[in-house]
């Protein structure tokens, strides 16, 4: 299972995630999208093709948008995509990095394994995470 990272997630908090994985467990999850799709690739635009793959191979995106979240055009992109997305609630925006990372870090064992349930079960939802690291899932 990969999760890629929108362009709207911090990037130094996707490196320290990518840190984090590799001390815990000598597996990454995360993944960027030049490294998937190289630099040719402009922003957005690969989002249109990373839901072409069978199910089995459909990665999940790790993304900050709140837009994405709460209306219909976001809403249909989600779905046309055939992606499941974690989504940060609002309040994540509004921390300062130091916190931003930390809540991240706490929560970040708990959203794997909600993205890897429903990767497995080839369920096509949203996650959603609160500001206090609980993820929640919502099918699309």
């Amino acid at each position: 299972m990969k999760i890629i990272k929108h362009e709207n997630f911090p990037q130094r908090v996707a490196q320290l995630i990518r840190q984090f994985e590799l001390l815990e467990s000598d597996e990454c999850t995360i993944q960027f999208p030049i490294e998937e799709y190289g630099d040719n690739v402009a922003p957005g635009e690969w989002m249109s093709v990373i839901g072409k793959p069978t199910a089995a191979h459909r990665p999940i995106v790790l993304t900050m948008d709140t837009g994405v979240r709460g209306n219909a055009v976001g809403i249909k992109a989600m779905k046309e995509s055939r992606c499941s997305f974690v989504c940060l609630e609002h309040g994540w925006s509004k921390k300062p990095l130091q916190e931003f990372a930390w809540r991240i870090l706490k929560a970040w064992p708990e959203i794997v394994k909600k993205a890897k349930e429903a990767h497995d079960t080839e369920q096509h939802c949203k996650i959603g995470v609160t500001i206090n690291g609980k993820p929640y899932v919502t099918n699309l």
